[in-house]
């Protein structure tokens, strides 16, 4: 990607700062960022430049930006992404928000500014926040983070990454009122993430506050320097680490998961039937670490095809032919042979389906859609999944709670 990253960057600092020894093991290993987060790099360009020019996205629309992904190696392999309507459809909630702060006369914005975080984690630290408006007369301070992905929900409660932007915008634009002026004063981080449901949103704190994150932002940074760093595997930590793969302690982590440590266990047999010869409460460990096993999992079992591939010898394994592909008729031919199909068989060689919900709704617009379709459409019930016991989400009712005790044997 574009651009040169912290050693101890706000965007891992969730990473970091609950294990120290991160930066150490990530240290030379390749950028595994990906066209998502490329596709994310482009939409932030043409915000930046929407903010800075008072222009609007649709202006765009069509526009190519060009950068360099690494491939696995981290080689880097130039890519164009194009500003599409979807991306300016995304923009709006977030340009118009900043925007009404902004018709405050006394307001002031900075537009993807890179903060210096040194004051803060005792190297050369910095960040690049994507707005920030202070509000000398209103004594606010607001951090602006866009968010692009679609997968996880980004909460900006506590959000580490924002904290350290803030912490930096603090350090770079607070005006002297806001600091020699015992009057409150509130710091707003926003993340608009427009393409998750339940991501983004507002948090506040007070000055006061903000300075207490500085300190253990000090540190955290300073477990990183260490001579002998904590390891701290997990979820959280390691989901993104570039490390993960050659990390000794995310192995022995997931190792001692699923071993189980059965000498211990053995007099736990008796925990219940369902759960066979481990307890309940190692059932829970391994179950919140599913993805995390499973991904380990998957990188062996990727890592063992690349070597025997190459000729090297992985014992007790060898690669073998596995079933054959589905048939297929090539793009390239497609037409031709669609052609043949219909002087053969006519119309009954094309089947009639009717597009996706999504796709329909795209097309006709929300309020188009609801009118022509909105009664037809029905949605399946949620189905339930395990989270951890502190999930913010209400638990699912058990089976025995639909019915009268009398009825429950």
């Amino acid at each position: 990607m574009p651009g040169s990253h912290a050693r101890l960057s706000p965007s891992s600092a969730h990473r970091w700062t609950a294990c120290p020894a991160a930066p150490g093991e990530e240290a030379g290993t390749p950028d595994s960022a990906g066209i998502e987060a490329a596709i994310g790099t482009a939409f932030h360009h043409f915000a930046a430049i929407c903010l800075e020019e008072d222009r609007e996205p649709e202006e765009f629309i069509g526009e190519a930006y060009w950068l360099d992904i690494p491939d696995k190696d981290g080689n880097p392999i130039r890519t164009c992404i194009e500003f599409d309507e979807e991306m300016a459809e995304a923009m709006h909630a977030g340009l118009d928000a900043l925007r009404d702060e902004m018709a405050d006369p006394s307001a002031q914005m900075y537009v993807e500014k890179r903060v210096s975080l040194t004051k803060w984690l005792g190297e050369e630290a910095f960040g690049t926040a994507d707005a920030i408006i202070v509000l000398p007369e209103q004594r606010r301070m607001i951090v602006f983070d866009w968010k692009y992905g679609r997968g996880v929900p980004v909460s900006p409660v506590e959000n580490k990454q924002g904290l350290l932007y803030a912490l930096g915008a603090w350090t770079a634009y607070a005006p002297a009122s806001f600091i020699e002026d015992p009057a409150p004063v509130e710091i707003e981080i926003w993340i608009e993430q427009p393409r998750c449901p339940g991501g983004g949103g507002r948090w506040s704190l007070t000055r006061g506050e903000l300075l207490e994150w500085g300190e253990f932002f000090r540190e955290a940074a300073a477990a990183t320097r260490a001579p002998e760093p904590a390891y701290s595997p997990g979820e959280d930590t390691c989901k993104w680490c570039s490390a993960k793969a050659t990390c000794e302690a995310r192995a022995q982590f997931l190792l001692e998961l699923v071993n189980a440590d059965y000498d211990e266990l053995a007099d736990e047999a008796t925990f219940g039937e369902d759960t066979g010869p481990i307890s309940k409460e190692m059932r829970t460990k391994i179950l919140l670490n599913k993805k995390m096993i499973e991904q380990w999992l998957e990188q062996l079992h990727a890592d063992a095809i690349s070597e025997l591939m190459l000729g090297k010898p992985v014992p007790g394994l060898k690669l073998v032919a596995g079933r054959r592909g589905p048939r297929h008729i090539p793009v390239e031919v497609q037409q031709e042979a669609m052609e043949v199909a219909e002087e053969v068989f006519g119309d009954a060689v094309f089947q009639r389906k009717l597009l996706p919900v999504s796709k329909l709704e795209k097309m006709l617009g929300k309020e188009n859609f609801d009118r022509a379709f909105g009664h037809w459409v029905k949605q399946n019930p949620p189905k339930p999944i395990l989270v951890p016991e502190d999930d913010k989400r209400e638990a699912v009712a058990p089976a025995s709670s639909l019915f009268d005790d009398d009825d429950v044997s």
